[in-house]
């Protein structure tokens, strides 16, 4: 029995090495073989102590395998989903990032042709001359009906105009007056628009004006530079003098619904 007992405990001890199938199957036959050879000797006091602790031993295969099993692996897909989501996400963020950027783009498309309606509708027409308004009314007829390129047309309206008396010119030299009238009316309106300039925006102006007349072949740079030094040489009563008259002008022309008054700047 001693023996039985011995090898119950060896088999045990091998057990938590790791063979948990096989040892428990062993253990528990070589428990019941020894519990059945203390149970037929009872009436000997030392066989009764074994006996409960074989009891022990046969109900506690259970309790050490579940300690020694291997730990559960996690499923091989796992990091293949979690993969295939993150490169779902990353997709995801770059189809919002291309939408946007496109939804940009166009807002910024519309927003530029209606600056450029704008500017078109505000521009002040150019007045042409009467060469001008025959060369627009005759080029692309020329060149249809006689099958010149561009130059060559151009050319060929040219010796054609040189060609022309005064009575076939009166009607485009007619034409022309009314657009030069046209378009200084338009350059008189958009000036009623602009607000009158500051004080030192209109004294520049006057010494610039100046200068070119003293001296013609003054670069622009040098008029704008003179007309500076001009005005950090007036004095503080000379500046107010002027800063009150541009302030009296652009109060009278926002009065009269010129649209925004404001004060002489500088």
């Amino acid at each position: 029995m001693l023996r039985a007992l011995g090898a119950l405990i060896a088999a045990r001890a091998g057990g938590a090495g790791g063979a948990v199938t096989t040892t428990a199957t062993t253990t528990a036959t070589a428990a019941r073989s020894l519990l059945n050879s203390s149970s037929s000797s009872s009436s000997s006091s030392s066989a009764q102590q074994p006996s409960g602790l074989l009891r022990r031993l046969l109900h506690a295969p259970a309790a050490a395998e579940g300690g020694t099993k291997a730990p559960k692996k996690a499923p091989a897909g796992g990091a293949a989903a979690a993969a295939a989501a993150k490169k779902k996400t990353a997709s995801s963020t770059s189809a919002s990032s291309s939408a946007a950027s496109a939804a940009a783009a166009a807002a910024k498309a519309k927003a530029d042709k209606e600056k450029k309606k704008k500017r078109k509708a505000a521009a002040i027409p150019r007045a042409l001359s009467a060469y001008s308004l025959y060369l627009k009314d005759n080029a692309k007829a020329v060149m249809q009906r006689e099958g010149l390129s561009a130059p060559e047309a151009m050319r060929a309206i040219s010796a054609r105009w040189a060609a022309m008396g005064p009575g076939e010119r009166a009607g485009y030299q007619q034409q022309a007056a009314a657009s030069l009238q046209a378009s200084a009316a338009a350059r008189a309106e958009a000036k009623a628009r602009r607000p009158p300039p500051t004080a030192y925006s209109a004294f520049v102006a006057e010494v610039v004006r100046e200068v070119r007349g003293a001296d013609p072949a003054a670069a622009p740079t040098e008029c704008i530079r003179r007309a500076g030094e001009r005005w950090r040489r007036l004095s503080a009563g000379e500046k107010d003098r002027l800063q009150q008259a541009a302030r009296a002008a652009r109060d009278a022309w926002a009065a009269g619904g010129g649209g925004g008054g404001g004060g002489a700047g500088h």
